[in-house]
């Protein structure tokens, strides 16, 4: 299998506020409602960063005779990226969503680290 990693920066729970978002975090978000986005204002404690400490965020693609065989048939790069985006349980951007939905990071940095 394959396991795609990104560390996200987590908010600090000694300044957590409320915010307003801004336009890209919004269209970030799509159609997932949020009604309370959190962000660390900065502190003394994160050194005014408003982050203290990291979160992993993963995909992970389990290799089956399916990619196997295409693997060694010599398929292109796109009919790889279609069978692998047919394997995927959660992507990159499901387990960051997810993570900002629980409020242990924000948009802007899910934003920051795989784009939008």
């Amino acid at each position: 299998g394959v396991i795609s990693t990104r560390l996200a920066r987590k908010i600090c729970p000694h300044c957590d506020e409320s915010y307003e978002p801004n336009e890209s975090e919004k269209a970030f978000m799509g159609d997932v409602q949020i009604t309370d986005y959190r962000h660390g204002k900065g502190c003394a404690e994160c050194h005014n960063s408003g982050y203290l400490g990291r979160t992993g965020i993963y995909e992970i693609v389990h290799f089956d005779d399916e990619i196997r065989g295409a693997i060694i048939e010599g398929a292109t790069t796109k009919d790889l990226q279609a069978l692998f985006g047919k394997k995927i349980k959660k992507s990159l951007r499901e387990s960051s969503m997810e993570k900002v939905l629980n409020g242990t990071t924000t948009p802007s940095e899910i934003i920051r680290i795989i784009g939008l």
